[in-house]
Order: C-alpha cells, then structure tokens, then sequence
C-alpha cells in the first residue's frame, strides 16, 4: 500500500507541476504551481490508501469508489458545506491554500491545513490498520471474483 500511495503521490505532483510549468512559464510569483503540486500529492497518496482499503473490505471496490466520489465528494459536501472537513478534495484545496499566496474564496472557504494532514493521516493509518487485518489470513474467496 505504501508502494501504491508513494507512486500514485510521485505521478499526481510531477504531472500537476508540468502542467503549471508549462501554462505559467518559468514565472509563478505565487507558487501555485508547487502548491497544487503538493495539493496533487496529498490527494493521490490519501485516495490510494483509502480505495485500497475499500478494496479490501468490499467485492465491489470500483461501486464503492465511484459512490464515494459521486456522492460524498460531489452532492453531499457541495451541499453540506459542514462536510467539507471530511472530503479529501477540501484537504487538497486546503494544503493548495496554504501553500501559495494566491487568494480565492473557493481556497479559503474549507478546511485549515491542520485538519487536512489529519484527516490525510487518519485515512492512511486506518488503511493499514484495515490492510493488515484482512491480509492477516488469505482467503480464496477473494481470488478470481
């Protein structure tokens, strides 16, 4: 898992920084690029950890994935505006806020960076709490369904 969340961590920060490099040039006076950048990898590594977690508890890791996104992630925490302390897109919006001096109602409305590495944290320990209990003892009944 740490494999998983380090890769998907490393791709999501390289692939956001080279998009701002190439659309602000070599001038970021604000460093939203490196804040996204950073944003991106929080992002990445916290939704790894936990759709792998999700996988492990659920045959149908990909229904949960899209449920989580669809609903939390889109209706409820759009709706809810309480919610967003447990959105993972608010985390990176807040660490993204954080880190660049560019100012934004959308930046500045969720979240403090305190909550964000939190709740980052709690996902990806909860993850291995949850991947070390159900890959204690294999089973087949996970294989090949």
């Amino acid at each position: 898992m740490a494999f998983t969340a380090s890769l998907a961590a490393a791709l999501s920060a390289v692939s956001v920084w080279g998009s701002g490099r190439i659309a602000t040039g070599s001038s970021d006076p604000m460093a939203v690029t490196k804040a996204f950048g950073l944003a991106a990898a929080l992002g990445a590594a916290t939704y790894a950890a936990g759709f792998t977690a999700v996988a492990l508890i659920t045959k149908r890791a990909l229904v949960g994935g899209l449920a989580y996104v669809l609903f939390w992630e889109g209706i409820l925490s759009a709706t809810f505006p309480a919610l967003n302390f447990l959105s993972v897109r608010q985390w990176m919006l807040a660490v993204a806020a954080y880190f660049t001096e560019a100012t934004s109602k959308r930046l500045d409305s969720g979240p403090t960076i305190n909550a964000a590495i939190i709740g980052g944290v709690t996902v990806a320990v909860l993850a291995v709490v949850i991947a070390t209990r159900r890959l204690s003892r294999p089973r087949l009944s996970r294989i090949g369904n």
